[in-house]
């Protein structure tokens, strides 16, 4: 049982970490990815079109990457392609 408490107290600490270095941009992360929101409707809701939306969120996933991934990998360049739905990729 007391292992059971250890994890939620690291899994709380952890996610106040995310929530620092995000700062106010948990906002946006926690709405889509834990929310389950829409980016296009998250984005109408805060005054953005989608394709800025959909930037921002890419923007905060990679924030989130740089938090797990650590000192190593920041400042390297990453490419996210960001597809509307039902869009396919036809390059086979």
């Amino acid at each position: 049982m007391l292992r059971g408490v250890n994890r939620q107290i690291d899994a709380r600490t952890e996610i106040e970490g995310v929530k620092t270095r995000l700062g106010a941009r948990w906002g946006c992360l926690f709405s889509v990815v834990i929310g389950g929101i829409d980016v296009s409707a998250w984005g109408e809701a805060v005054g953005m079109n989608p394709h800025c939306a959909a930037g921002f969120v890419a923007c905060c996933l990679d924030t989130l990457a740089d938090f797990y991934a650590g000192p190593e990998r920041r400042g390297q360049i990453r490419m996210v392609e960001i597809a509307s739905p039902g869009q396919r990729d036809t390059a086979d």
